[in-house]
């Protein structure tokens, strides 16, 4: 349509008035006009759109010009010319002849009525059919002596676990009061020295108060759901504060598998804690047996939903997961800065937190056991793994408007972890 409206060339100087009720274009000047588009008929006319916006075309049938302005086609129409002198008053013409009345047809003759027809005569009522007898009622019968308790039979043995059941064991409790009931990897109550399991959940989420209270610690995150046309998902808007010291499958020499940035605990409470990957996914299976032994030089082929070190009911993002975000929400471009918190960004990095998922620049603990990056990069460790000793990151750095993905990094870095809920 561009090519259609570059092959003519109109030079005007004018002057355009726009009224309320009509658009009024007045043409006080036009030096030149060439190459107009000459269409037959109203119907044939191009759609108005941005690549012809103000042209002109000549419409033979309607004899007006029209203008393309906003996405609407105008009439041009110029200023009213003066009223000519009157002409002569033309010679009165004279009627027509009446023409001659019709001859009226003639009446059509009105048909003879039918004969009734005789009544049928009414049918007989049959005859009332007459009850069947009543069977008589047969005699009560004899109650039946009671028969003697057979011998208590022998214990059965234990039955199987179930195809989908799950192994159960027990740990003390602190206070020394009972036991812990762990199923699957997953606590399901408790024991309290003989008395009856109750089932006690170790996380609650309040979706009017956008917040989710890990029981296990007693912590409070804020929470968002981010939404666009075909996704929504509950999302942690502050990295994970859960301090996991279990010995896992990458923790190697270390005493502990998560870490406070500079071992400040001011740190931790504005940024969360950094995880090595093993700690993130979960490894020594302290809470689910999703990635149970995964980790530093051991690659596993994770199909499942891996809950790791999140809390009850939450579980560590696959990279797939954040790819399925990205895609929603309108590609990587830009979605960094439209994810990133509002404050706590260097070099005026600071996004807009569009979704309310506040990305903080966490930084990460090297391979060398030093800290770095705090203020520029946040990284948030995903459950796929590269190799027996890597894994996939996503990242937001300060300095770029970019989401970044695709990264690999050795598994016994501690980098940040963003929980998503369980859907």
């Amino acid at each position: 349509m561009k090519k259609l409206w570059s092959v003519f060339t109109v030079v005007l100087i004018a002057v355009f008035y726009l009224a309320c009720d009509e658009n009024i274009t007045r043409v006080t000047e036009v030096n030149k006009v060439t190459g107009m588009p000459v269409l037959e008929f109203g119907e044939a006319m191009p759609k108005c759109i941005v690549d012809n916006e103000g042209s002109l075309i000549f419409v033979k049938d309607s004899g007006k010009v029209y203008y393309c302005v906003d996405k609407k086609w105008s009439v041009m129409n110029g200023e009213d010319g003066a009223v000519g002198p009157a002409g002569p008053k033309g010679r009165d013409g004279k009627n027509g002849e009446k023409g001659d009345s019709g001859i009226q047809g003639e009446k059509g003759e009105k048909g003879d009525k039918g004969d009734k027809g005789d009544p049928g005569e009414k049918g007989e009522k049959g005859d009332k059919g007459n009850p069947g007898l009543q069977g008589e009622k047969g005699d009560k019968g004899e109650t039946g002596d009671k028969g003697e308790q057979g011998p208590k039979g022998d214990p059965g043995e234990s039955g199987n676990n179930g195809a989908a059941g799950k192994s159960c064991t027990v740990k003390d409790l602190q206070d020394g009061s009972g036991y812990k009931i762990i199923c699957g990897g997953d606590s399901v109550g408790v024991l309290h020295h003989g008395k009856a399991i109750e089932y006690e959940p170790t996380s609650i989420y309040d979706a009017n108060k956008n917040t989710l209270t890990d029981l296990r610690d007693g912590q409070i995150y804020k929470t968002t759901t981010i939404t666009a046309t075909d996704y929504s998902r509950v999302w942690m808007a502050q990295n994970l504060n859960y301090r996991y010291y279990q010995k896992t499958a990458g923790g190697g020499d270390a005493d502990s598998s998560s870490y406070c940035y500079n071992n400040s605990s001011s740190n931790c409470n504005n940024f969360g804690r950094l995880y090595i990957w093993s700690a993130a996914a979960d490894s020594a299976a302290q809470f689910s047996n999703d990635a149970a032994g995964c980790g530093y030089s051991v690659k596993c082929d994770i199909k499942t939903r891996v809950r790791g070190v999140c809390p009850e009911g939450w579980h560590l993002p696959s990279y797939e997961e954040f790819l399925h975000m990205i895609d929603e929400l309108g590609g990587a471009d830009s979605l960094g800065y439209r994810l990133k918190a509002t404050s706590g960004w260097n070099n005026n990095g600071n996004g807009i937190d569009s979704y309310g998922f506040s990305a903080r620049p966490a930084g990460k603990r090297s391979l060398n056991v030093t800290y770095e990056l705090l203020g520029k990069t946040a990284f948030f460790w995903t459950t796929k793994e590269s190799s027996g000793t890597g894994a996939y990151v996503v990242n937001i750095n300060a300095d770029e408007a970019d989401f970044k993905y695709g990264g690999i990094k050795v598994q016994s870095e501690a980098f940040s972890v963003r929980c998503i809920k369980d859907y």
